[in-house]
């Protein structure tokens, strides 16, 4: 996954929030964009999202990904054409 993004701050109080943004915080991150969110409610007035570059990003030779969705039950593959030149 080369592009996370996140809120900039916990809105639902998960203790993992904080694991994650000290991990995009780390050396393997990079933040390339912070996006204001426009609301009419008030509790999210100060919330923005923060776009994060994955500098680790490693595509599979083949340009093929396929990933699952055990709860759905379905599966899908995606194919990167220039997975090869990445």
């Amino acid at each position: 996954m080369r592009w996370i993004v996140v809120e900039s701050r916990d809105l639902v109080g998960l203790r993992e929030f904080r694991l994650l943004h000290d991990t995009l915080r780390g050396p393997g991150f990079r933040l390339v964009a912070t996006v204001p969110v426009t609301t009419n409610v008030a509790e999210f007035n100060d919330v923005k999202l923060l776009v994060y570059e994955n500098l680790a990003l490693q595509l599979p030779d083949s340009g093929r990904v396929r990933i699952n969705f055990p709860y759905l039950g379905k599966s899908y593959d995606f194919t990167f054409p220039d997975a090869a030149t990445q």
